[in-house]
């Protein structure tokens, strides 16, 4: 017999009842990802696997749904929490799993393997939450990519660069703009 009940901090924790033994396995949740006392997102801010997949291609990063699943079992990705949702009990996902889904990606399609696709994701990208998560996410691309065209300035002149501002506005606009800055290591 198998119970499942919410464990601590969004686990999902199920335990294999039989006459000998009891085990307990927990399994991170989106909850698991978010800071102490930070509530759930309104019905309104969830989405099913299949919606958050759909978001997901329409940016531009296919993933299927065997490669999702798959990337959960690995930890890449937080699982679901499974809720009552739109009549019927369903696995939830907040909609900045969108952006974390997109993230991983595009950190695999550059190569960068499975087990530090997570890393980064978890301990550099969503390590401010995710209100923050975008930002991080330029920060590690855009600096992967300039840190790239520094080295090969560095090779081609002999120049180093290793300061870099980036600022991101909307038309120019200053009350939008957003400075991204950071000291590379070449």
């Amino acid at each position: 017999m198998a119970i499942a009940t919410a464990g601590v901090h969004g686990a999902d924790t199920t335990r294999k009842c039989s006459m000998t033994e009891t085990t307990t396995t927990e399994r991170e949740t989106w909850r698991s990802w978010l800071a102490g006392e930070t509530p759930d997102p309104d019905e309104g801010e969830l989405l099913t696997r299949d919606e958050v997949l759909a978001h997901v291609a329409r940016l531009g990063a296919p993933v299927t749904d065997s490669e999702f699943r798959y990337w959960t079992s690995l930890g890449i990705l937080p699982g679901p929490v499974r809720r009552w949702f739109r009549g019927a009990t369903r696995a939830t996902y907040p909609k900045w799993m969108v952006l974390i889904v997109y993230a991983a990606h595009e950190l695999h399609r550059l190569d960068m393997p499975l087990a530090e696709v997570g890393r980064q994701l978890r301990d550099v990208m969503f390590r401010d939450g995710p209100e923050k998560f975008l930002e991080n996410f330029i920060k590690v691309g855009l600096f992967g990519a300039v840190g790239a065209a520094a080295r090969h300035l560095r090779l081609l002149t002999g120049v180093t660069a290793n300061h870099v501002e980036v600022t991101f506005s909307r038309d120019g606009d200053p009350d939008t703009a957003v400075t991204i800055e950071a000291n590379l290591l070449l």
